[in-house]
């Protein structure tokens, strides 16, 4: 849990900067977290 809000703040500033990248890097960091279960 702690990890995976760690990976989340590391995301969020560049995606704030360039909202462009939003789907594609919510796509990987949904594709992440499914891989875990």
């Amino acid at each position: 849990m702690l990890a995976d809000l760690g990976v989340t703040r590391m995301l969020v500033p560049p995606l704030a900067i360039d909202p462009k990248k939003l789907p594609e890097a919510m796509g990987k960091f949904a594709d992440d977290v499914i891989a875990k279960f």
